[in-house]
């Protein structure tokens, strides 16, 4: 069996149980055929000194995530970010040993160790790429060195991959070529969310007279445009008082207070709309089973796992034309709309209270439940591997 090291730049942890959801599924994904070892590092703001390591064992994955105190000097941050890989480096190659593949999910940080463990030890490394940046331009904005060594060690790389063609796209617009494969995020239902059978989900009662809006995502609403859908459903409550439905959202991020404030002066905090903070990927999967439609208003997404899950559980989306959910939201599944665009968002949410009923929830799953499934994106990455010499 082989042996997998992840390294990876975001991982779910104790500061956002969602960051990087998509990469621990597609570890647990290759779990299914190789051993695989995730070594995560990021910052605790209660520590104050030193590090703390902690290691979550499931069968054929091991987790480990690294913590070290936050430093906002950034070459002092970065200093810290080598060395908890060097620490993570060792603690990895004297428990478990040489692996055979390394695979870096998301640039650049996590490369340098691959790149250092191709010169010392000949291990290939691949990397996997799942961020928005290459869309929204903010590669570009970076400095010229920060760009080189993103190309350089893409290209040092065995072989390149992003979770969706428009994001390949990107990538190679952006000098970060070639992007040889697409292998997609992997999309569960509620029962399969959690490693441990004994996460217990507790989750608040809803109204049954009434029609309920999702909406999950971090709350940066220059890339996810929450605002936006806030606004909407003002508008509506305003004009169609006879509507009863209310939109929540799940997610943490640094337009939270902003958007809970909007809300508040908008006189729909707490009734129209409703905030639960960050949750786990159980969470939104199990809460997702008592709403009735799902709302994306990205300019930008990679894929939206979001938008393929709630296909998968059965319920209709709403979804802006933002690069990822055009490959699974259609005339079957939902509607599209265009990004930014107000009146649209608002024709489409009073279309789908209405509609939303009529919706085939059976043939809603038959459209993603194979296409993402563990088994099938742990059998292409398998194949994605399989080609080093």
């Amino acid at each position: 069996m082989k042996k997998i090291l992840f390294l990876t730049k975001w991982y779910p942890n104790k500061n956002d149980l969602q960051l990087g959801i998509f990469v621990q599924k597609h570890a647990a994904a290759v779990a299914l055929y190789a051993e695989v070892i995730v070594l995560h590092i990021t910052y605790d703001t209660a520590l104050k000194k030193g590090w703390k390591i902690v290691t979550q064992r499931h069968k054929n994955l091991i987790e480990i995530t690294i913590y070290h105190p936050q430093n906002k000097n950034s070459l002092q941050a970065a200093l810290r970010y080598v060395q908890a890989q060097k620490k993570g480096w060792q603690l990895i190659n004297s428990q478990f040993g040489l692996p055979d593949v390394v695979h870096v999910h998301v640039l650049t940080r996590p490369a340098l160790l691959a790149y250092y463990l191709k010169k010392r030890h000949q291990i290939p490394y691949f990397i996997s790429e799942h961020w928005s940046g290459f869309l929204t331009k903010a590669f570009q904005q970076k400095n010229v060195l920060a760009k080189w060594l993103s190309r350089y060690l893409a290209k040092q790389s065995v072989g390149v991959s992003a979770v969706s063609a428009h994001l390949q796209k990107a990538m190679e617009m952006a000098g970060i070529a070639p992007v040889q494969f697409v292998i997609p995020n992997v999309v569960e239902r509620a029962a399969s969310a959690s490693n441990s059978a004994s996460v217990v989900i507790s989750l608040p009662k809803l109204a049954s007279n009434t029609v309920h809006l999702l909406t999950v995502g971090d709350l940066y609403d220059g890339v996810k445009n929450i605002s936006g859908i806030i606004k909407s459903v003002h508008h509506i409550v305003a004009t169609h008082p006879q509507k009863l439905f209310q939109l929540h959202i799940i997610g943490g991020g640094e337009d939270a207070a902003m958007l809970k404030k909007m809300a508040a002066d908008l006189g729909i905090l707490n009734t129209s709309v409703i905030f639960y903070g960050r949750q786990s990927n159980a969470f939104v999967l199990a809460f997702m089973q008592q709403i009735h439609f799902l709302i994306i208003n990205s300019h930008y997404e990679t894929f939206s796992m979001v938008a393929a899950e709630s296909i998968l559980a059965g319920k209709p989306v709403i979804a802006t034309k933002c690069g990822g959910p055009e490959q699974f939201v259609n005339d079957v599944t939902g509607i599209l709309i265009a990004p930014d665009n107000s009146s649209e968002l608002e024709r489409a949410i009073l279309k789908m209270l209405a509609n939303y009923p009529t919706y085939d929830a059976q043939k809603l799953k038959d459209t993603v439940k194979n296409r993402f499934s563990k088994a099938a994106v742990g059998e292409a990455f398998m194949g994605f591997y399989g080609g080093y010499k």
